[in-house]
């Protein structure tokens, strides 16, 4: 397995952003390189599904929504996000109804929740080549299953636990761990630049 740690650091819409890539899977070497995603993540082209809107999820899609993005959620609680719903976001009724999004964002409570949404309603039915990058603080082994799971489907998955609390969320001040495949994760870092996390 190789493994390699890279930091970048960028200004986004006057927002510091600090990413710290680890690169743990034991597949980086093997799965072939990503093509399909090679041009940059921009709010014209890219449909974004997001789940989990707690204090930091909340945030994050907020910013997204923010700088012209198409974000459509699913949220267990509905009317809890309808101040999304006033920025512009769409809200799906079950999770799979994120699948055609080229990018899945989540961002769950506890491991249990991302087996149960994540592995179980979501990853089964995934458009080829969509990218599911977890925030939940979460467990290698559940990481590993879903990268796997994706791979099944022809997708891709991202570990990627936050540090820096709702202040940071709010201000686009987040640290970012991010684990994967090598090929997948190097074009996530030169895409998410035009995230505004």
């Amino acid at each position: 397995m190789h493994m390699s740690t890279q930091i970048l650091v960028c200004s986004i819409l006057h927002t510091s952003i600090v990413l710290l890539f680890q690169l743990f899977l034991s597949t980086v070497s093997q799965t072939p390189t990503m093509t399909s995603y090679q041009a940059p993540i921009n709010p014209t082209r890219t449909r974004i599904g997001w789940i989990g809107t707690g204090v930091m999820g909340d945030a994050m899609a907020s910013r997204l929504l923010s700088v012209g993005y198409s974000v459509t959620i699913y949220a267990r609680n509905p009317s809890k996000v309808a101040h999304l719903q006033s920025q512009g976001a769409l809200l799906a009724d079950f999770p799979a109804n994120l699948s055609s999004n080229d990018v899945i964002f989540t961002m769950l409570g506890h491991p249990s929740d991302v087996r149960q949404i994540i592995l179980d309603n979501l990853v089964p039915f995934l458009n080829q080549n969509t990218v599911i990058i977890d925030h939940t603080s979460s467990h290698l082994v559940l990481a590993k299953q879903i990268f796997y799971a994706a791979r099944e489907r022809d997708c891709w998955a991202v570990d990627a636990p936050v540090s820096g609390g709702a202040i940071g969320a709010k201000e686009g001040k987040l640290a970012i761990l991010a684990g994967g495949n090598e090929d997948v994760v190097k074009c996530l870092m030169l895409k998410v630049q035009n995230l505004n996390f």
